[in-house]
């Protein structure tokens, strides 16, 4: 099983997926994730939680501060996330239950700041390969990349 991912302008590799987390309200959001290897945490934009939370991102607990893109943040932990996909295969879901994830608030909240805070994309980190167990395959000059389901022997 795979699940494709897009290639964008820059070489990136993206993916659509929907967030869920029913002990927050929260049903089958869309995000639109860049993957990054680079990371060792997943990370949702707060930019993408705007208008989707019926909560206020502060209210989850307080994990770390951050710098990303010159833009500083609070990232606050939500647990027990599920994060699902499209696969390869016709009308198949792929449902990835995540311990827990990111929510990234920026740290000033003047007008600027918020519009270069929103502008920060979502991230799936090193966190999501390996609790999920897929490898990732990425040829950014084939415009060709996926994610691929590691079975257990």
């Amino acid at each position: 099983m795979k699940i494709p991912l897009q290639i964008l302008d820059n070489g990136m590799a993206a993916v659509e997926a929907t967030v869920s987390a029913p002990q927050y309200r929260l049903s089958l959001f869309r995000v639109t994730f860049i993957i990054d290897t680079g990371s060792g945490e997943t990370i949702i934009n707060e930019g993408d939680t705007i208008k989707r939370f019926s909560f206020s991102v502060s209210s989850l607990p307080f994990h770390r501060s951050t710098s990303i893109a010159n833009v500083n943040f609070e990232l606050r932990k939500m647990e027990n996330v599920t994060i699902s996909f499209l696969t390869d295969e016709p009308a198949k879901i792929e449902k990835i239950n995540l311990p827990f994830i990111l929510v990234s608030r920026a740290t000033k909240r003047d007008p600027e700041n918020l519009n270069k805070a929103y502008i920060v994309p979502s991230l799936l980190g090193i966190d999501f390969l390996l609790n999920a167990k897929f490898r990732l395959f990425l040829s950014s000059y084939e415009k060709k990349a996926y994610f691929e389901k590691i079975e257990d022997s």
